[in-house]
């Protein structure tokens, strides 16, 4: 009667919302979860867990839980039980370029 959703197991939030209206059309509930994400991906679950069809937006926490530094500048933080999206542009992050560089191996293109 629960499905728990993990948008980066499912290919994405379309695939994540074609689920999720799958799931509701059959009367069922929704959790979001997460699987370690940095703000990157984090940004995803707290946005997809913002809908209201969720019923269950649990299994997702600040940035701060697994890393000491992520690569965003604006990490996500919890207040009162709750994580609110970031309001930004696009996803909501802004990537810390100096921290990517600064542990970024090669850079190039694959063809």
């Amino acid at each position: 009667s629960v499905i728990n959703i993990k948008e980066g197991r499912l290919g994405g939030i379309g695939n994540s919302i074609k689920v999720m209206d799958i799931v509701k059309n059959f009367k069922g509930h929704v959790w979001i979860g997460g699987m370690l994400e940095t703000g990157i991906g984090r940004s995803f679950n707290v946005s997809m867990a913002s809908l209201s069809d969720i019923d269950y937006p649990g299994d997702t926490s600040p940035n701060d839980k697994y890393f000491t530094h992520d690569i965003v500048k604006n990490p996500f933080t919890m207040e009162n039980g709750t994580i609110k999206p970031n309001m930004g542009y696009g996803i909501g992050v802004e990537i810390s370029e100096e921290y990517l560089k600064k542990y970024t191996v090669e850079e190039g293109f694959i063809v």
